[in-house]
């Protein structure tokens, strides 16, 4: 851009004015984002949200549990740290910093989606998100119970049995085998979830079908006791 002044006595002053425009990138990143998939009723989790803002200055750090605020780091006000109180959400903050959020003592409330932002201040005012999923479960404790079996069968006997997990969160998952084969569906009901006053499922399942020939290997008829699945099971 050029400026002409005009002087005393007819002289004139030309001014070239350079305008430089440089296009400005946000210099926050995220570098990693952690969130446990699964955590133990009563025990802790660990939430990570590591991130390099390089010279631009952090303005916070916030992590959310289903879109509700529950940490906050803030570097440049007095109270830098802030904790808001969400049921069965316990921060330790001893253990907790800019870039890792501890959670103690979980309770299935705890379950849920967790989001961290970063953010930096002017003139990027830039915003950078993670987010991930924590279940909180309760293991399957001992196996299972099987009961209404006889020490021995006949051809022709009906064999009626039901078969009763340990109590857990998320529910076990039953199924029955017999002489290392699975039974026909038609055999197998599902009785169905009963659940404790602390929250915990107990999920029972009953088989029940006439002993024929083909169900005895070597004259022997073996039930085995139900198989147990689950998300976790404790060693």
């Amino acid at each position: 851009m050029t400026m002409v002044l005009k002087g005393f006595k007819g002289f004139t002053l030309t001014v070239i004015v350079v305008v430089y425009c440089a296009k400005v990138s946000s210099s926050l990143r995220l570098l990693r984002v952690l969130i446990p998939p699964y955590a133990v009723r009563g025990q802790a989790a660990e939430l990570i949200c590591e991130f390099d803002s390089e010279r631009s200055p952090l303005y916070s750090v916030k992590w959310f549990k289903d879109d509700a605020e529950f940490f906050r780091y803030v570097p440049a006000v007095r109270q830098q740290y802030q904790f808001f109180k969400l049921e069965g959400l316990e921060v330790d903050g001893d253990s907790s910093s800019a870039s890792r959020v501890v959670l103690k003592d979980l309770d299935f409330a705890a379950s849920g989606s967790y989001r961290c932002e970063v953010s930096t201040e002017g003139p990027e005012f830039s915003t950078v998100i993670g987010q991930g999923n924590l279940l909180v479960v309760e293991p399957l404790s001992s196996d299972p119970n099987l009961t209404g079996g006889k020490r021995k069968y006949e051809i022709n006997d009906t064999v009626d049995l039901m078969c009763t997990s340990s109590p857990s969160r998320p529910a076990a998952h039953l199924t029955w085998v017999i002489n290392g084969h699975s039974p026909p569906k038609e055999q197998v009901m599902d009785v169905g979830l009963h659940q404790q006053i602390d929250g915990l499922l107990v999920r029972s399942s009953k088989i029940s079908f006439r002993a024929t020939p083909s169900h005895f290997v070597s004259g022997r008829l073996v039930i085995n006791i139900c198989k147990l699945f689950s998300v976790i099971r404790e060693a």
